[in-house]
């Protein structure tokens, strides 16, 4: 995964060549081939840049369009580029070997601000624009790749890691104590707050222009959000394969192997039959696997069905061996929060590919947030009298009040129930420290992106959390710290888009989830688990990282509790229920982890 980063001294001074060094430097990872910087006045672009794609072998950024007098670094891949290339015409002077950071770069000559409606793809970049003077940064509409920036007196700085930002001049290091305490609510709401104050992420879809007077973020885009109709079930799997194999094969432009990551899953299953499939008899599709011996978290049979239907290199390692830096240990290595435990093994995958020499890695993330249905769909049922089809799915699937009633409840009226009767605070959060922060009026927080029913409502909010935000930037450091681009159809705008599209009864019939990615996946899948209805469960992963924690030791000395933002009571007792098996562990790792951030860069 490259990287990029920008500064802009707002008042005329020349930028400062060392820092951009510096800044770089905080994150050697991401320049496995390489880094550059360019210098002109008061701007200052530098890039850390990871070669994946053929186009980018040549590639030195940061790179000029004198004619333009734009100066781009970008950290990204288009998916579009046939299309682009139709619109752009003469505007890039060799379009099939122009590197996607070039055909960004023309887009923005074409359609200035305007561009990054134009591009299918993940993406962050930054253009320094000598003409207007102002420095434009954007991020990919579902918010694959990072982008933070920090704001002072003087200057406007943005980086690919929060890291990068911590220490840059007229800047205090200061902890962000609303969201520490969202973060130890397991509520995480805010898109561009980070844990630290005054380092914020630009959010997914969005763009931002600096200039030395003003500083606009915008919403450049968002998922389109239309109704498809079709005959039958039949036509609804063509019309779905053809989207799914268009993300699978923009993907797989790769100068190596591809690795694509299965767990017997039928998402990354069905990525993998369909990655196959297009490779045909070329070699370059590799198969990367995490088996467990935990009864819940074994997959190893549906594994095995999908390597004998696909016959490619496979490297599998079990989950339960890993045995990673604690969460106090990364906190001192990254300067920022630790891994999710779920998400920490995949590192030892990742270092398997690297030492393949795989650049690439495809994976399953997405289906379930586009395709699993929702609940909700109750709501739309009664809205529109549907009221035999409401009973039916009641029928199969149980009923409850959350998703046939409240959603149609106006939110007026429930912004009034809220204020009589107040949400619950998590009873190990301190009552006095969640009033400070404002930590209900946090929770309160209104969704941006309005669709049109209750189920899309609910399949979209997954764009707007603050969670679905961190696991994206979580995942992607760690592809970054092994020198790979991790790269997820199921992530692509336009199958989004179709996706939601879709009836529900394509989404969810009952209690059969994935009703159309069943149907459409054919002999990519084998039967088994086209037909399979259970899923992996790794909570497992969080009680091994707690007690590596060595948690009663923690327990004695957390800082947070020092500070007055835990009631160490109420702490204890969770400690207690989890020891009991009736606490769910990740609230009791989110202390640890917090506590750990914390106890790092403020003690």
């Amino acid at each position: 995964m490259s990287g990029l980063v920008a500064i802009l001294n707002r008042a005329g001074q020349p930028a400062d060549s060392s820092l951009l060094t510096r800044m770089l430097a905080a994150a050697p990872h991401r320049g496995p081939d390489g880094f550059g910087g360019w210098f002109e006045g008061p701007v200052a672009l530098g890039s850390a840049q990871l070669h994946s794609t053929p186009e980018s072998l040549g590639e030195r950024q940061p790179l000029s369009d004198k004619a333009a007098e734009t100066w781009i670094v970008c950290d990204g891949r288009l998916d579009n580029r046939a299309e682009l290339m139709a619109a752009l015409g003469d505007a890039l002077p060799d379009p099939e070997t122009a590197s996607d950071a070039a055909c960004i770069a023309a887009a923005y000559g074409r359609w200035g601000e305007g561009c990054p409606s134009r591009l299918l793809g993940d993406f962050a970049f930054a253009i320094w624009d000598r003409r207007r003077r102002h420095l434009f940064c954007a991020r990919d509409l579902v918010g694959i790749r990072p982008l933070y920036y920090r704001l002072t007196e003087t200057s406007f700085y943005a980086a690919s890691e929060t890291r990068q930002l911590l220490n840059v001049p007229d800047a205090a290091l200061r902890p962000n104590v609303g969201m520490m305490a969202e973060y130890l609510s397991g509520r995480l709401l805010s898109v561009e707050e980070t844990l630290h104050d005054g380092i914020l992420r630009l959010p997914a879809g969005h763009s931002l222009t600096v200039t030395s007077e003003t500083i606009r973020v915008r919403r450049y885009d968002e998922i389109k959000l239309t109704r498809i109709r079709l005959r039958n079930d039949q036509e609804y799997a063509e019309a779905f394969l053809s989207h799914f194999r268009e993300a699978v094969a923009c993907r797989m432009r790769s100068h190596t192997a591809i690795g694509v990551t299965v767990s017997g899953g039928l998402d990354s299953s069905s990525v993998f039959g369909m990655a196959c499939r297009l490779a045909g008899d070329q070699p370059g599709v590799r198969a990367y696997a995490l088996t467990s011996t935990i009864p819940a978290a074994d997959e190893r049979r549906y594994l095995d069905d999908v390597l004998a239907r696909w016959p490619v290199p496979a490297h599998t390692v079990s989950c339960d061996d890993w045995d990673g830096p604690t969460t106090l240990e990364q906190c001192a290595m990254r300067r920022d929060v630790p891994d999710l435990p779920n998400g920490a093994p995949w590192s030892i995958l990742y270092q398997a590919a690297q030492r393949d020499g795989v650049r690439v890695m495809l994976g399953g993330d997405g289906g379930d947030e586009w395709l699993s249905g929702s609940l909700c769909h109750q709501a739309d049922l009664l809205r529109t009298l549907r009221l035999f089809s409401l009973w039916k799915d009641c029928r199969a699937t149980g009923w409850s009040f959350d998703h046939a009633i409240l959603p149609l409840i106006p939110r007026p009226l429930k912004r009034l129930a809220r204020r009589c009767v107040p949400e619950p605070l998590p009873p190990w959060i301190d009552p006095g420290f969640a009033a400070r922060v404002g930590l209900r009026d946090r929770w309160q927080r209104r969704p941006t992106i309005r669709p049109s029913t209750c189920a899309q409502r609910d399949l979209l909010s997954a764009l707007d959390s603050g969670w679905y935000a961190l696991q994206h930037e979580l995942t992607n450091r760690l592809e970054a710290e092994r020198g790979i681009e991790g790269r997820s159809p199921f992530y692509d705008r336009r199958l989004i888009e179709f996706a939601l599209a879709l009836p529900d009864e394509q989404r969810r019939r009952g209690t059969v989830l994935k009703l159309v990615l069943r149907r459409a996946m054919g002999d990519l899948v084998p039967k088994s688990i086209r037909l399979r209805r259970t899923k992996a469960e790794f909570s497992h992963l969080y009680r091994h990282a707690i007690e590596r924690e060595g948690p009663e030791a923690r327990l004695s000395s957390l800082r947070l509790a020092d500070v007055g933002c835990l009631s160490m009571p109420a702490v204890r007792q969770l400690y207690a229920d989890y020891r009991r098996g009736t606490a769910d562990p990740h609230a009791l790792w989110m202390i640890f982890a917090i506590d750990a951030w914390y106890r790092t860069l403020f003690t």
